[in-house]
């Protein structure tokens, strides 16, 4: 069982720090990774040069750890790499690690199809997926039960566990109260 999830941004130095932890403690270490958008947007070309210093960093500083989240968040669904989605171009790229796929009820049927079709050709070696849930998902299960079961049924019945990810943000700015009550 792993003890600690960072929640991270898939760049240089905090891949390289998370490379100076002990074995012992590495081994407890499950990182969630957000691939970061650059500011002022990027070229397709330029997308795929950062994912892969990525992709090499994480070969050489991650080798300690269990494995990671994976998640593009950040990235619009509308960036194309090499004409298909660029969450597939993520997990292609990642096929090595033990890499745990990220879903949502707000991601496009061509993220969600990439992870399924990615799981299927058996590109994806995990057993879990995680599914990711924001402050305004949260709001009303009763809302947005319909839409797990019809965006999320089949893609999570291909995967042994889910691990929910509620991600509240920074907490800062939000009620906490209703919040809590509404996870």
């Amino acid at each position: 069982m792993n003890n600690y999830i960072p929640f991270l941004k898939a760049k240089s130095n905090e891949i390289i720090a998370l490379g100076e932890l002990s074995p012992e403690i590495a081994e407890n270490v499950f990182p969630f990774f957000d691939v970061p958008k650059k500011k002022g947007g990027q070229t397709e070309e330029e997308f795929k040069s950062s994912v892969k210093k990525m992709i090499s960093s994480f070969s050489r500083h991650l080798s300690a750890l269990p494995g990671f989240y994976l998640d593009n968040f950040d990235i619009d669904d509308k960036f194309l790499i090499d004409g298909g989605h660029n969450y597939k171009f993520l997990l292609e790229s990642s096929a090595g690690f033990n890499v745990i796929p990220v879903v949502s009820i707000d991601r496009s049927l061509e993220h969600l199809s990439a992870v399924s079709s990615l799981k299927n050709n058996g590109t994806l070696v995990s057993d879990v997926i995680a599914c990711r849930f924001t402050p305004e998902d949260l709001e009303s299960f009763d809302v947005i039960r319909a839409d797990i079961d019809r965006d999320l049924g089949a893609i999570l019945k291909q995967f042994s566990t889910v691990d929910l990810v509620l991600d509240c943000r920074v907490c800062a700015n939000l009620e906490a109260a209703k919040l809590s009550r509404d996870v």
